[in-house]
């Protein structure tokens, strides 16, 4: 079986979903991939870590030239490679065009599969900060999906609250779509330093975007060396816009703790599972609220299977399944007091913390498995829909 992969990041990536699943589990399963899209570091037709690439280097002109680039020019590969029999697209509005053409013209007995692992059109319309330039994009993405949507074999989604979202909006879809949640790769996980051995108390990983009012767990430190003694939290990541990082490091001037949050910026995904692997706590405090309520975080998973204790916010349905379900870390309200309180409860009861940390690794290891969810986009791609849970 040959699949092409359109997604909507630069490649190589990272990226927990695309690196886990379509680069390293779907090859073990005798599935030819290539991916297909815009790089800055290659070009051209190449194979890295055994995985084949066609990159282009993007044009300059911001969004819509790139638009425009990928509609231009990807088919000219598309229609000269091999025959793809599966062409599995991924967020990006284009590639659900690609994937259609592609069907319509060269090979329509290729199947179409599609995710969408989050609302980045609706977040765009609900939030101001956004550009024109970015709002008119999200319009068109969102008429691009009611037209084109139908099309598709299969839609992924990546929550059980983003599934009853899009049966509510594409009711005569319903049957076609389908839960594939977001988890890890065992063997990225393999060396988790004993719990009371850890050298790192509290973390958080993860986008500084504004929308995560990352202020709350700011003040929750801020509370908790008032009432409980020295803490430090240790943020790594980064906002796409870098004056949410400003404004972040900004606040934590003005509350004059700079020792005790240290803002670390991104590092790459191998050395962040490192640290991971050493700390404590992890927090997956996530304002209940928009478009986080249909999330998958994958900051939760990652927590948990290098075996940290987690700190999660009530209201967020995914969330709190996994919590409950595994028991490995405590529910919280999102405000910074109860955040501080469960950080003192876990550190003061470091058996307790140890426990939940080997609870939720074991969890997220049998159950969010990447090579479970590699096994379903298999079956989907060879049209064993039923086979397929949610």
């Amino acid at each position: 079986m040959r699949m092409l992969v359109i997604t909507d990041r630069r490649l190589p990536t990272d990226h927990s979903f695309i690196k886990g699943v379509l680069a390293t589990e779907l090859p073990k399963l005798g599935v030819d991939v290539t991916f297909l899209g815009f790089s800055t570091q290659y070009r051209g037709l190449v194979e890295i870590d055994r995985v084949k690439y066609q990159l282009f280097k993007p044009w300059p002109g911001g969004l819509f030239v790139e638009a425009l680039q990928m509609l231009l020019v990807f088919p000219i590969f598309m229609w000269r490679a091999k025959q793809f029999d599966v062409i599995f697209t991924r967020n990006d509005p284009i590639a659900l065009i690609l994937g259609w053409l592609y069907r319509l013209l060269r090979n329509p007995r290729a199947r179409h599969l599609h995710q969408i692992s989050f609302l980045k059109a609706e977040e765009i319309l609900q939030n101001r900060s956004f550009s024109i330039g970015h709002k008119i994009a999200a319009y068109g993405d969102l008429v691009i999906r009611r037209l084109l949507l139908g099309t598709v074999d299969r839609v992924f989604v990546v929550s059980k609250n983003m599934k009853r979202y899009f049966c509510f909006k594409y009711p005569k879809l319903a049957n076609r779509i389908d839960i594939l949640p977001l988890g890890v790769l065992p063997q990225d996980f393999t060396s988790p330093m004993e719990f009371s051995a850890r050298p790192i108390d509290v973390v958080y990983i993860g986008t500084l975007a504004r929308s995560r009012r990352l202020k709350v767990i700011v003040d929750a430190v801020q509370i908790y060396n008032q009432l409980y003694g020295p803490l430090t939290l240790k943020i790594w990541g980064a906002s796409h816009d870098p004056r949410d990082d400003d404004d972040l490091k900004a606040y934590v001037r003005k509350k004059g703790l700079e020792k005790q949050v240290e803002i670390l910026g991104k590092i790459p995904r191998g050395q962040l599972i490192e640290k991971l692997q050493k700390t404590k706590i992890g927090l997956s405090t996530i304002p209940p609220e928009g478009l986080f309520l249909y999330s998958s975080p994958t900051k939760l998973m990652e927590y948990m299977a290098a075996g940290c204790c987690v700190i999660a916010t009530r209201g967020i349905p995914e969330q709190e399944t996994i919590i409950r379900e595994s028991g490995g870390g405590i529910l919280v309200d999102f405000r910074p007091k109860d955040i501080a309180a469960a950080i003192h409860e876990l550190l003061s009861n470091p058996e307790k913390a140890a426990r939940m940390g080997i609870q939720g690794r074991a969890y997220i290891l049998e159950y969010r498995n990447y090579a479970l969810m590699a096994q379903k986009v298999k079956e989907a791609a060879e049209g064993r829909q039923n086979e397929l849970s949610n």
